[in-house]
């Protein structure tokens, strides 16, 4: 038996986000579909689906339930 994670070192953001409206120091909750997996207390990447650069973010914590995960991220300079 086997387990379907998705691993992730990188966060893409949303197609709805407005990434224009990012501001460094504010904290924002993304939700993702399927369950996943991202490193904690570590910077990672902010992307938009064009693989546009936005910044990193760094997340103390994820909460995986109901096929879904959420992940409050602090965006960093």
């Amino acid at each position: 038996m086997g387990y379907m994670v998705e691993l992730n070192t990188l966060l893409g953001l949303p197609i709805d986000f407005d990434a224009t409206a990012l501001v460094v120091g504010q904290k924002y909750t993304i939700f993702k579909e399927r369950e996943r997996a991202f490193p904690l207390h570590v910077a990672v990447l902010i992307v938009d689906s064009d693989w546009n650069f936005y910044g990193y973010a760094v997340s103390h914590q994820i909460v995986v339930k109901n096929q879904q995960t959420e992940l409050p991220k602090k965006l960093e300079r």
